[in-house]
């Protein structure tokens, strides 16, 4: 009750109204943030909307890496090394993590297509739903890009070691 008359009253206020310098730039940051919030929404939405796909230029250059990557990981995990029983079990445990991790973000991202009729509003939508799951995607994609270099490192060594034969 008593904030509502605060507030009254400084609605009501003749006096001019100041606020502090720090207040003011805090606040003008607040508006920026939000109207490139609000553009970056518009951008996505627009090329969303324009797309045959019906997904981002970006979503769909992911969707193709990840994808060859998961062919290739499910390559590699069948075919069969000089390394010890357990080294080689080691290896099909982190391809079938990268695997899992690869599906994951292929789910996501083909869940923010946009398809259907009302393609402008859900172009909306799906902009905003990306906005929203992208940190998530970011954590899956630093997720598999470790398991990517764990699988690199230990192809590389396994290399190094294998038994060079003289002709």
């Amino acid at each position: 009750s008593l904030i509502f008359t605060n507030f009254y009253r400084t609605l009501n206020s003749t006096e001019e109204a100041t606020m502090d310098p720090l207040t003011a730039l805090s606040l003008a940051g607040n508006v920026v943030q939000f109207v490139d919030f609000g553009c970056q929404l518009f951008s996505q939405s627009r090329e969303l909307y324009r797309s045959t796909q019906g997904s981002l230029a970006a979503d769909d250059e992911l969707h193709l890496v990840t994808a060859d990557l998961r062919a290739l990981i499910l390559k590699l995990r069948n075919i069969p090394g000089q390394d010890s029983q357990d080294a080689l079990q080691d290896f099909r445990k982190i391809c079938d993590e990268a695997v899992t991790l690869a599906e994951e973000i292929l789910t996501r991202i083909d869940g923010l297509k946009v398809t259907g009729k009302h393609r402008a509003w859900k172009s909306f939508q799906q902009a905003i739903k990306s906005a929203w799951s992208q940190r998530e995607i970011d954590g899956l994609i630093r997720r598999l890009s470790r398991l990517r270099q764990a699988l690199e490192t230990r192809i590389l060594l396994s290399l190094r070691y294998v038994p060079r034969y003289s002709s």
